[in-house]
This record gives structure tokens, C-alpha cells and sequence, in this order.
């Protein structure tokens, strides 16, 4: 009897954790699609703003080098 009921016990720990290994998959194939439409629609925006601020910098560094050119020249 003893030995039926460590079994049945190891069975439905089997089943509990299959089960968990299982929602586990599921979450983690449903954070990898998220995952994948965010980089691809944010990607786009992220190196827009990213070349934005670069060639902001560049014109304030014209700018300055401009200026003491025109200053001290």
C-alpha cells in the first residue's frame, strides 16, 4: 500500500510540474513574440532619435568652432 500511494504521489508531482514546465514554455514563447514586435517597431524610432541628437551635436559643434573662428580671427 505503501508503496501505491509514493506512486500515485510521484505521478502528480510529475503531472504539477509538467504542467508548470509547460505554462512555463508558454510565457516564454509569448515574451519572445512580444519581444520581437517591440524591437521591430521601436527600432526605427530609437536610430532616428539617435541620429537626431548626433547631428545635433555636430551643428553646436560647428557652431562653437564658428564662432571663436569668426571672434578671434
Amino acid at each position: 500500500m505503501s508503496d501505491n500511494l509514493n506512486s500515485s504521489a510521484v505521478t502528480e508531482l510529475q503531472s504539477i510540474f509538467s504542467n508548470r514546465a509547460n505554462n512555463y514554455d508558454q510565457r516564454l514563447n509569448d515574451f519572445k513574440q512580444l519581444q520581437d514586435e517591440v524591437l521591430a517597431e521601436h527600432l526605427p524610432r530609437v536610430k532616428k532619435r539617435e541620429r537626431n541628437i548626433f547631428l545635433a551635436k555636430v551643428a553646436a559643434s560647428v557652431l562653437v568652432i564658428g564662432f571663436i573662428a569668426l571672434k578671434f580671427v
